[in-house]
């Protein structure tokens, strides 16, 4: 049986589900820590399961305490482990908590939905309804990628590829009826504009060592007079 120092096991309040401990608990177990079946953390110790136990072991000044290691590769799959196992000790959460739960762990996948409204013992429907914002912020995001990445030229496999999708939205995004005139200005601004160039200042004595400007002045004023003899016609 695998062991730890129970001062090395780290417990993640910003991901753990919410729930009261509960003293009466910690008490018995610490008085009988040899009849405790092990803790269960991941590879960097964290713990997924045993908070009781372990802060049992706390509270009897314990040195080590017995651990099951499960591989985690994400703070996702983490809060998923961690879920799951508390569900079965009763662990009872508000929709609000199961709802801030759900957006932490969602990525858009759209199998994810069926997954958490089993987890959550929750309807489809809800979870559909919790997701319904992030789903059209990744849209968004997700779009906007594809059309700078259509207009700087990349291919449709490249933009599949860095997207994160099929070829058939690429399609529906560069193809849209609405897709103005100006939704395509905006973007070739955003993707080609140089944000550092500014326009070159110049005093009243140097206006005639710069031809740009005397062109530019020279437009401006024809304008104004043509101006004038339409008035006066």
């Amino acid at each position: 049986m695998a062991t730890r120092l129970v001062t090395e096991i780290v417990w993640r309040e910003d991901l753990y589900p919410r729930f009261d401990p509960n003293p009466s608990v910690i008490q018995q177990y610490a008085e009988s820590l040899d009849q405790l079946p092990p803790i269960e953390i991941n590879q960097h110790n964290q713990l997924i399961d045993g908070y009781h136990r372990w802060t049992a072991h706390k509270k009897a000044n314990a040195e080590h305490i017995a651990v099951i290691v499960t591989q985690t590769a994400s703070d996702n799959e983490f809060l998923r482990l961690a879920v799951t196992r508390n569900a079965t000790h009763g662990l009872q959460l508000s929709n609000d908590e199961k709802k801030s739960l759900v957006l932490k762990m969602y990525t858009g996948r759209a199998e994810e939905k069926d997954d958490f409204a089993q987890l959550f013992s929750v309807s489809k429907r809800t979870i559909s309804r919790w997701t319904a914002r992030r789903d059209k912020d990744l849209k968004a995001e997700r779009d906007r990628k594809i059309a700078e990445m259509w207009l700087a030229c990349y291919t449709e496999e490249e933009i599949a590829e860095a997207a994160g999708c099929s070829v058939q939205p690429i399609k529906d995004v560069v193809t849209e009826p609405d897709k103005s005139a100006t939704w395509q200005k905006n973007l070739i601004l955003s993707t080609y504009s140089e944000p550092t160039w500014t326009p070159p200042l110049y005093a009243a004595g140097e206006v005639d060592a710069s031809p740009w400007v005397m062109t530019g002045l020279g437009v401006v004023l024809a304008v104004l007079g043509l101006g004038i003899v339409l008035r006066a016609i």
